[in-house]
């Protein structure tokens, strides 16, 4: 868990958790939650978020292969 009072944190664990096992990436996270987007206002944002909380340990990340239509995905 992050230690920050930012709303959009919770928003992110929720919806990673209702995914469950299957990891998801970030235009799916945003799509998925109308809060997130107006949380966060884009994209970008958004990835830098769960960025840092891969860094922190909370999130796995898993690698898109070497092609142009794949993303990398955190569950």
């Amino acid at each position: 868990m992050i230690k920050s009072d930012a709303e959009i944190y919770k928003h992110i664990e929720k919806v990673i958790k209702k995914s469950g096992d299957t990891p998801i990436a970030c235009n799916q996270l945003w799509d998925a939650s109308t809060a997130i987007q107006e949380l966060v206002g884009d994209t970008s944002r958004l990835s830098d978020y769960l960025s840092y909380m891969w860094r922190r340990g909370v999130l796995q990340r898993y690698y898109a292969a070497n092609s142009t239509t794949t993303r990398a995905r955190f569950a």
